[in-house]
């Protein structure tokens, strides 16, 4: 690595142009101080009524550039008439009325002082706004078009105005060894730095597959890997990529490296487009160096080809398509399917619920799902505002217990929720105010693209005064899906709950038609649905739900 020399102290008369120009920025910047110093952002004083006769209460709050100053190791120190408090925020209860000189300060930043009258029965609340403490870094590099970052941020070369303390410099460039040195940053003074990077070596890293194993069918980042390597500097590569018998499937170039990442992105596809046979594919990458642009007729390319190797599975059993994930059911609005989340995928849904015989804006809602190994785990929740609104959640998890290849599927699933609206958005909620927890045996079963599934289950019902029944109910769905939609109809109807037997039905019950697509080869989904309760006199509650998610 480069010598790397920080310097600092009296300017050499070699410096005479940077200082000249130092000199003008600087005046410049002290200028600038001057005029913020002369009005500094003022403390923010409020005063409330306290009920402590004799006494006056103090609270003091402290932010830096980066948000509130608090705790033992972040707070500011306070202190009161010079007597230490705490570290903010600080809170005194108990205080005798009169005249204060109230001192915050923090390592980095400008102490603040502000002297205040606190009344008998009255809680005064003050708000600092601190200064950071700043100095200059100059540096000059070698290459002149090197990337300097301070403390992991990017900055210019040349003169900036940094925080005061220690700082961390790396400085980059593509076909260089990278630099780094720990520099003092004083206030109002300026430190130097000087550098002269070192070409780098030829290398490259391992060759990287972002899905070791992936189904050329799926659609969206499902149904491709990204391969990729790290190179250290110039040069150029071919990759190849051939299935078991050795036959040549995919190729590209990479004709000049002019960065660090590269990456190609495999879609498992033969050249007309169809999906390549299921097996393992060896993917072999060859770099060789390039003179660097701007060397002279007599510079050398020393160094062989750099070969790199690793293998993708291609895997037709690794089924993902965009899913629903309304309150925790992955699936339809009122049949959880008992696929769930595919492993080592996730789901994102967020939509807005219109309900068109209210005048409430739309309710908003978010649903995530995670496979993790053979389980997957579902959030849902929403937020209803207006009269009547409230919040609710759902928790679920999942465990298929067949092969999920397979026609038929069948699931475990449990599901805890709760919910505070009048006119609950929840899938089988009882009331307003209450939660419920639950068990369903979701099984289906595939002809082509079409699915058709049942879910029976038990819930017990909470209310809000803690008081339980339970309740029995049945979910249906009928389906059409491929790689990159969703269309289906699904549906509930229970039994029992408060005040009747599990016998006895309980309406309404509830249907939804809904769709969704994923725009390939991005990950995004785009879905609707529409929902409404059935009773004996017709049906109720119609809502219209837009939604946009991701497919990771």
């Amino acid at each position: 690595m480069a010598a790397f020399p920080s310097l600092r102290g009296p300017a050499r008369p070699a410096r005479a142009a940077v200082l000249a120009i130092l000199g003008l920025r600087l005046f410049l910047g002290a200028a600038a101080a001057a005029a913020e110093s002369a009005s500094p952002t003022a403390p923010s004083v409020a005063v409330e009524a306290t009920a402590d006769s004799g006494y006056a209460a103090l609270e003091v709050r402290a932010f830096g550039e980066r948000g509130e100053l608090k705790g033992l190791f972040d707070g500011a120190e306070t202190s009161l008439n010079h007597r230490y408090l705490g570290r903010t925020p600080v809170a005194e209860a108990r205080l005798a009325p009169g005249d204060y000189l109230v001192r915050v300060e923090a390592p980095g930043y400008k102490a603040r002082e502000l002297r205040v009258t606190l009344a008998e029965r009255t809680l005064t609340k003050i708000v600092f706004t601190l200064e950071r403490l700043t100095g200059f870094l100059y540096s000059r590099v070698i290459p002149a078009d090197a990337e300097l970052y301070v403390d992991g941020e990017r900055k210019g070369t040349g003169l900036v105005e940094l925080p005061t303390g220690t700082r961390l410099v790396r400085i980059r460039r593509f076909a260089h060894r990278d630099a780094e040195r720990a520099v003092d940053i004083a206030e109002g003074r300026t430190s130097y730095l000087e550098a002269t990077l070192e070409p780098a070596p030829f290398e490259v890293s391992p060759l990287r597959a972002g899905r070791a194993s992936f189904n050329p069918r799926n659609a969206g980042l499902h149904g491709r890997s990204s391969l990729g390597f790290e190179v250290s500097s110039y040069g150029s590569a071919s990759l190849s990529i051939r299935d078991a018998g050795g036959r040549l499937v995919a190729a590209t170039e990479f004709p000049s490296f002019d960065t660090w990442s590269q990456s190609f992105s495999w879609n498992g596809r033969d050249g007309d487009g169809a999906p390549l046979p299921d097996g393992r594919y060896a993917v072999l990458l060859e770099a060789r160096p390039a003179t660097p642009p701007g060397a002279g007729p007599d510079a050398s390319t020393a160094g062989e080809a750099v070969r790199r190797e690793t293998l993708v599975i291609l895997d037709s059993r690794l089924v993902v398509e965009p899913l629903g994930l309304s309150f925790g059911l992955p699936g339809l609005r009122h049949f959880a399917d008992p696929r769930g989340v595919p492993r080592g995928a996730f789901a994102l849904e967020m939509g807005a619920t219109i309900a068109p015989d209210r005048a409430e804006p739309p309710a908003v809602s978010v649903g995530a799902g995670l496979g993790v190994g053979p389980l997957f785990i579902c959030f849902g929740g929403a937020v209803e505002p207006g009269e009547g609104g409230g919040v609710e959640a759902a928790l679920s998890l999942g465990l298929p217990l067949l092969p999920p290849h397979s026609k038929a599927a069948l699931a475990v699933f449990l599901r805890g929720a709760f919910g505070s609206a009048a006119a609950p958005l929840l899938p089988g909620a009882p009331t307003a105010g209450g939660g419920f927890v639950e068990a369903s045996l979701p099984a289906s079963y595939s002809l082509g693209a079409l699915r058709l599934g049942l879910a029976p289950g038990m819930a017990l019902d909470i209310d809000s005064g803690g008081d339980t029944a339970a309740r029995g109910f049945l979910r249906a769905g009928l389906w059409c899906a491929g790689p990159s939609f969703q269309v289906g109809l699904s549906g509930e109807v229970a039994t029992g709950g408060q005040g009747a037997a599990l016998s006895e039905p309980r309406w309404p019950a509830g249907l939804a038609a809904e769709g969704r697509w994923l725009f390939d080869p991005s990950p995004l989904v785009a879905g609707f649905r529409f929902s409404a309760e059935l009773d004996p006199s017709g049906f109720a509650e119609p809502r219209l739900d837009l939604s946009l998610g991701m497919l990771l």
